[in-house]
C-alpha cells in the first residue's frame, strides 16, 4: 500500500489493496483533499456515513461510529486528524488482522497526503 502511495496510484488503489487483504469493502475519506473512495464500488450509503463521521471528527466535533461502519482508523498528518480509513460490513469472513491492514492503509494515505502537500 505504501508503494501505491509513493508511485501515485491513488487512494482508490490503496482501498482496493486493503479490501483484498481484509475481505471486506474499504472506504477512505480525506475531506481536505475532497477524497471519498470505496472499494469495491456500490457501497455509497456506507461511504456517505463514513464521510459524515470523518468530516465531523476533523472539525473536532464528537461523532459516534455509525452502524454502516464496522471498524474505523484515523488518518493523521503530523498531530492533526485529516481523514479516516474504514471497513464496512460484508459477506466474507473478516481477517483476524484486519485492524493492522487498516492502520497500514491509514499510514499509506498519510504518505499520499504528504506527497500532495509537497
Amino acid at each position: 500500500m505504501v508503494d501505491a502511495a509513493l508511485t501515485g496510484d491513488g487512494f482508490d488503489r490503496m482501498a482496493e489493496l486493503a479490501a483484498e487483504e481484509v475481505g471486506r469493502p474499504i472506504g477512505i475519506v480525506v475531506p481536505v483533499l475532497n477524497i471519498a473512495v470505496v472499494w469495491p464500488g456500490g457501497h455509497d450509503a456506507q461511504l456517505g456515513a463514513l464521510s459524515r463521521l470523518t468530516e465531523a471528527r476533523v472539525r473536532g466535533a464528537g461523532a459516534a461510529i455509525p452502524a454502516e461502519v464496522e471498524l474505523v482508523v484515523p488518518i493523521s498528518f503530523g498531530d492533526q486528524l485529516v481523514g479516516a480509513v474504514a471497513m464496512f460490513p460484508g459477506e466474507q469472513e473478516v481477517e483476524a488482522d484486519a485492524g493492522e491492514f487498516l492502520h497500514l492503509a491509514a499510514t499509506s494515505s498519510a504518505t499520499a497526503i504528504a506527497l500532495e502537500e509537497a
